[in-house]
């Protein structure tokens, strides 16, 4: 199963590029957008050197949406810009994604924050 990876970005830097190494480095067929939108620092050249870019309008749901008509991918995987996969997230999205009773999932958060609010979320 292809995954395709979409990433909605406006100024991410500072993130974009620690995330798109751990998406590069799964095991499988996978594309990758990143959907800028209007990025006025380095996000842009910085992301064209691990994915395909597409400049959008603003507004995180016209990015996401902007990213999923272009997928070509079986199944669609949205990040955050400073989302860091695991290193088998690929193969266990596919195992589940198998199961035919299976129509998304997520999984667990934890924020690299030091922050009460953001650890009481975490799960």
């Amino acid at each position: 199963m292809k995954i395709s990876v979409i990433i909605p970005t406006l100024n991410e830097e500072f993130h974009i590029e620690k995330t798109l190494q751990r998406v590069t480095r799964q095991e499988g067929d996978y594309e990758v957008y990143v959907v800028d939108g209007g990025s006025i620092d380095n996000t842009v050249a910085i992301a064209k050197k691990y994915a395909c870019v597409i400049n959008s309008q603003l507004g995180r749901a016209i990015q996401m949406n902007t990213g999923a008509k272009l997928c070509t991918g079986d199944i669609l995987l949205f990040l955050h810009a400073d989302t860091l996969l695991p290193d088998n997230a690929f193969c266990e999205i596919r195992k589940r994604m198998s199961d035919t009773t299976v129509a998304g999932g997520s999984f667990y958060i934890a924020f690299d924050a030091d922050n009460f609010i953001l650890r009481g979320v975490s799960f």
